[in-house]
């Protein structure tokens, strides 16, 4: 008795599907060149050391740490490498250059400070159609420490008086990342604009009008920031006066908790 087409076809299909690989996660630890061929249980990362993140969502996305205090996160630029230590390096190990040619999705450099204990990267990216954010994935990573650091001391944040009317954020568009739309379209940021009447204009540190001149009324955001870290933050009212000036916060939720000391209750 001869099997029928229907019976061949999904024979076929199934030995397909079971010839193809995994889909790999959508947030990863990535490749370089060079790298130590041995894999880490949990990714344990000593102070100092970089664990580098690959995003292979197909779309930008917010990368977040659940604790600011204890890693720094940056893009790489494509095409980039980084002079550091990779996280899973022998110990003694050297500084040297690692680059990516395999990676398929962008970089995201995560830099461990001395402060021990796990943290969650986190990539978000935006819903299909005007649906919210959504998770694309994350990593857990351990912060190696053989004793928690010392508590640094609060330090006490004056009282703030005055009632924010917008706010100035001067960066290096050049260094901007493709998750700089996410970070302004955050839905509690978006939040907080809406319900204290907030304006706000980001601008590039050598923006220009269209006589060359730097933009009217910008002019003075543009050279207080010459030589400071960027991106860079300034909270003003509505007449005019400076009520904050800092680094922008490096998430969203925590520029929208700065925009709430202002709100002149």
């Amino acid at each position: 008795m001869r099997p029928s087409l229907a019976v061949v076809l999904a024979a076929m299909l199934a030995v397909r599907a079971s010839a193809e690989p995994p889909s790999e996660p959508a947030v990863r630890i990535a490749r370089t060149v060079p790298m130590v061929l041995r894999e880490t249980t949990p990714v344990r990362v000593a102070p100092g050391r970089f664990v580098p993140i690959e995003l292979a969502a197909g779309k930008p996305a917010l990368v977040e740490a659940s604790d600011d205090a204890a890693v720094r996160v940056f893009a790489l630029s494509p095409g980039g490498s980084i002079i550091g230590i990779r996280f899973d390096e022998p110990d003694g190990s050297e500084p040297k250059e690692y680059r990516f040619p395999d990676a398929k999705g962008a970089i995201q450099i995560v830099l461990a400070r001395s402060k021990p204990g796990p943290i969650r990267i986190r990539a978000t990216v935006n819903g299909s159609g005007d649906g919210p954010p959504v998770v694309a994935g994350c990593v857990v990573i351990e912060i190696a420490g053989g004793s928690p650091a010392p508590p640094i001391p609060p330090v006490p944040t004056p009282p703030v008086a005055g009632r924010a009317a917008a706010f100035v954020v001067i960066e290096e568009t050049a260094d901007a990342t493709a998750d700089r739309a996410l970070y302004f379209t955050d839905p509690r940021l978006a939040a907080v604009v809406r319900d204290q009447k907030l304006k706000y204009q980001v601008l590039d540190q050598n923006a220009v009008d269209a006589t060359g001149s730097p933009p009217a009324g910008l002019k003075g955001y543009l050279d207080r920031a010459k030589g400071k870290k960027l991106p860079r933050l300034f909270v003003i009212d509505a007449g005019g006066k400076l009520l904050f000036e800092g680094d922008l916060p490096a998430s969203a939720a925590g520029l929208a908790e700065t925009l709430k000391r202002y709100k002149g209750d």
